[in-house]
């Protein structure tokens, strides 16, 4: 065997090589934005999941005060109604 071919077969393993490589390297850069990405959507679901928390949160400290305005109205309306039915009675 020459030393020259043995130094071809060498240069054209390496070119091969090289080649593995970069594609590799390509293939590890797409992945790295894959997941980048997916990061960026858990991220983004993490604080859409905080949000739906926090209002739930404040819908149910909100309902009692809620309620209990419409019960004050109730019994505003109710008081009304029996003043205005004594009025009534006693100018009647």
């Amino acid at each position: 065997m020459s030393l020259w071919g043995r130094e071809e077969r060498l240069r054209i393993d390496r070119e091969k090589t090289e080649k593995l490589l970069n594609k590799r390297a390509l293939m590890m850069e797409m992945k790295a934005k894959e997941f980048d990405q997916r990061v960026e959507i858990q991220n983004a679901l993490q604080r859409e999941a905080d949000l739906t928390f926090r209002f739930r949160s404040l819908c149910n400290r909100i309902r009692p005060l809620r309620d209990e305005e419409q019960q004050k109205k109730k019994k505003s309306h109710i008081l009304q109604a029996i003043g205005s039915s004594l009025l009534r009675l006693i100018s009647g």
